[in-house]
């Protein structure tokens, strides 16, 4: 037996080595896509008979671990991956880096596993300096200037899963001290983590008006509540989607939408055009969340002439003021929204007219603790 075995290997020739090999590789993408084939034509019979219950065994099987490592790929399901190498460090007891894609409860967020180092807290102290800056350039006359950090999905997620994560109680401290010039205020209160889309890190649209009121009463803004629900689409993938290479389900999408809405303007200084408040367009491009005022620009200009009142509004902002600057503008008859992280503050003046204006800076942890995002 053992002769025989040593003439086939000596018969067979390179070429053939990699054909097989060949084959091989394209008999298990094959089966691996098909899960992916199946849900999208196989429709709601599939999803609802099978690959549903795959999600759930999926869920229940690696919820509370990190399940990704740096996003290498392995292991591949309904078109997606599961980190087999995390997973293997995690069994063997090895160290394991801070990009991690945490599951729980269905949700999806990017944890940082261990106590933060010199160096993030230096980058908490170079935004606070720039925040600083823009206030020193325009802001000394202003009466009304408040700021809001807005928590990532890990705050939320990270105590309930057992994992380590940044200090957040002390950023908040740290700005509300240090930010003397503004008034902050905390929204950590107001949201949770259904609060977030399961496979993003952005907060969804319908459920901020707790944050609503807050900012109401402490602003002194009338805050109205009647609004409908619309599904802009129902097939949104998260940034995380794509890092966890977990197969999660689509979701939905949503806009808040009210009469008078057509009413509203938007102008997109950057380039002088003329837009809505929700895009259709961009529910097509890769990222549908940029359907909110058309995504991140570098100065916008809203106006609502059936707004509560004729206050303006400056918004420093990162992409987390897409979507609650259009509930925001039923309360302002303008807002400005810059965001520094496309224009260089000091070019700011040349287009924003802050006499009179009231100043909120909305700003989320993950910029708030990345120095090289805003501009100085």
């Amino acid at each position: 037996m053992i002769t025989k075995f040593r003439l086939l290997l000596q018969k067979l020739r390179p070429a053939h080595v990699l054909s097989v090999l060949f084959l091989g590789y394209v008999l298990w993408v094959s089966l691996a896509a098909l899960p992916e084939f199946l849900y999208h034509f196989g429709g709601a019979f599939y999803w609802e008979t099978g690959y549903k219950h795959f999600i759930e065994t999926v869920d229940q099987q690696y919820e509370g671990m990190l399940v990704a490592d740096n996003g290498q790929p392995f292991l591949r399901s309904k078109g997606t991956y599961i980190n087999f190498n995390g997973l293997l460090a995690r069994a063997l007891g090895q160290p394991m880096s801070n990009d991690r894609v945490l599951l729980k409860n269905g949700h999806l967020s990017q944890v940082v596993t261990q106590s933060p180092d010199p160096e993030e807290i230096q980058k908490t102290a170079q935004n606070i300096a720039r925040f600083h800056d823009l206030y020193e350039m325009y802001l000394e006359n202003a009466e009304d200037i408040y700021f809001v950090a807005v928590p990532d999905k890990s705050y939320y997620m990270a105590q309930a899963a057992g994992v380590l994560s940044m200090d957040y109680e002390g950023l908040f401290e740290k700005l509300a001290g240090e930010l003397d010039f503004a008034e902050f205020i905390n929204i950590t209160d107001c949201l949770d983590m259904e609060s977030y889309y399961r496979t993003d890190t952005h907060w969804r649209q319908e459920k901020l008006l707790p944050v609503m009121e807050r900012l109401g009463q402490i602003m002194g803004l009338e805050i109205p509540t009647d609004y409908e629900v619309k599904t802009a689409t129902d097939r949104f993938y998260g940034v995380y989607y794509g890092q966890a290479a977990l197969p999660m389900p689509a979701e939905d999408l949503n806009w808040m939408v009210w009469e008078g809405l057509e009413d509203v303007q938007v102008q997109i200084l950057d380039n002088g055009t003329f837009t809505t408040v929700y895009n259709e367009g961009k529910l097509s491009s890769k990222d549908p969340y940029e359907s909110f005022l058309s995504g991140n620009v570098a100065i916008q200009v809203v106006e609502n002439p059936n707004a509560a009142s004729d206050r303006h509004l400056v918004l420093f902002r990162d992409s987390f003021g897409s979507s609650i600057a259009p509930l925001l503008s039923r309360s302002y008859g303008k807002i400005t929204l810059v965001d520094t992280r496309y224009i260089n503050p000091a070019m700011v003046g040349q287009f924003v007219d802050f006499e009179g204006a009231e100043v909120l800076f909305l700003y989320s942890t993950l910029i708030l603790n990345t120095s090289s995002a805003l501009r100085k």
